[in-house]
């Protein structure tokens, strides 16, 4: 995030790592993403445990 200007760079950087692989796998990744709550967390925080899925 640090490296990112704006919020549509950071979901143009999720999307190209998300963007191949099997039918299962995206289904699992879609899952623990809806499940993710930032919570107390910095936006810099959360966007680093999304890049760690």
């Amino acid at each position: 995030v640090v490296f990112m200007e704006n919020a549509i760079d950071i979901w143009n950087d999720l999307r190209e790592r998300f963007s191949q692989g099997d039918l299962i796998r995206i289904s699992e990744l879609q899952q623990e993403i809806y499940a993710m709550k930032q919570g107390t967390r910095s936006v810099t925080d959360f966007y680093s445990a999304l890049k760690v899925l």
